[in-house]
């Protein structure tokens, strides 16, 4: 168990802003033509752009802050709807 505590209320925020922190330093950090290329073989998105792994990252985030939603609450704690 990690030193730091984290309200159980600022998890999924603090997951968001990781997320989107994230993919502004992705963003940030692309050339112009990369947006465009393709996932190489071995990625489990193979073929698909980096623009369309970015429009498909909110359901990810959504799904795993419902998981960590799903723990907490599994765990005790009284987070409401």
């Amino acid at each position: 168990m990690s030193d730091r505590l984290v309200a159980a209320d600022r998890v999924p925020l603090r997951y968001l802003e990781h997320g989107r922190r994230t993919v502004a330093e992705r963003l940030g950090a692309a050339t112009d033509s990369e947006p465009d290329e393709r996932c190489l073989a071995g990625h489990p998105r193979v073929g698909s752009t980096l623009l369309e792994l970015l429009a498909i990252n909110p359901h990810y985030v959504r799904e795993h802050g419902d998981q960590v939603r799903a723990f907490l609450v599994t765990e005790g704690v009284d987070i409401p709807d």
